[in-house]
């Protein structure tokens, strides 16, 4: 799925869940990167396509700013 979005792995995994949102199924990972940075992404399939949301932040920050992106992605519609 990263790669069809142009995207390297962006550190080792640390959880994959799946799960839903107003938009429809989704599926969620977590990675840790070297130098103290998480990422967060999500796929979220679409009968066209898909959308990717990838989320990156200092270890420090991350717990309250990934917070907020996915609060954010309860809004989102697929077309």
């Amino acid at each position: 799925m990263l790669g069809a979005a142009g995207l390297k792995v962006p550190g080792k995994l640390l959880q994959d869940t799946e799960g839903t949102l107003p938009a429809g199924p989704v599926a969620r990972y977590e990675f840790s990167q070297t130098g103290g940075a998480r990422t967060l992404v999500y796929f979220v399939p679409s009968k066209d396509g898909f959308v990717l949301v990838s989320f990156s932040a200092p270890e420090r920050d991350y717990g309250a700013l990934s917070a907020c992106v996915e609060r954010s992605l309860s809004t989102l519609r697929t077309w």
